[in-house]
């Protein structure tokens, strides 16, 4: 019993990463984007003000020389720009980072990828269901961050 759980709930997982990563690599190749822009750009449009790197970084989830990277390339492509450092800052994670005119326009498609993506995989669960399980994955994260 405890094995088949085991091997369920990784199983699982693990799967549900990889068709997310795989939708993200083929929806956003579109617009010239990878799968780890997706988190930051997100986190940006909710953000017009602009985000520092340290923000983006705890906001995406992901780690700072990967927010450096994908701020790198993107900046270099056009979707963000990159502003001056705060007053009497060290160096540039503390420079406000937004989207262009290019990456607002680019999220809006985003936007809509996003909805579809979210309302055809949980079409087979009832709004209760959905709670539920979004309850039950927060509380799973919850214990493993205490192992």
């Amino acid at each position: 019993m405890f094995e088949e759980r085991f091997e369920d709930f990784v199983g699982l997982i693990t799967a549900i990463e990889k068709e997310i990563q795989r939708i993200k690599t083929a929806e956003l190749g579109r617009f010239g984007l990878r799968g780890g822009d997706l988190m930051c750009i997100y986190n940006l449009q909710k953000h017009p003000e602009g985000l520092t790197s340290a923000e983006l970084t705890r906001l995406a989830g992901i780690d700072r020389a990967a927010v450096s990277r994908v701020v790198a390339r993107l900046s270099s492509e056009g979707f963000v720009e990159v502003g001056a450092d705060e007053p009497g800052s060290s160096g540039r994670y503390r420079a406000p980072i937004r989207l262009t005119e290019k990456g607002h326009a680019v999220m809006v498609e985003v936007d809509d990828i996003i909805r579809d993506v979210v309302s055809t995989a949980g079409s087979g669960l009832s709004p209760s269901s959905r709670e539920a399980m979004y309850a039950s994955l927060s509380s799973v994260l919850e214990q493993l961050k205490e192992i």
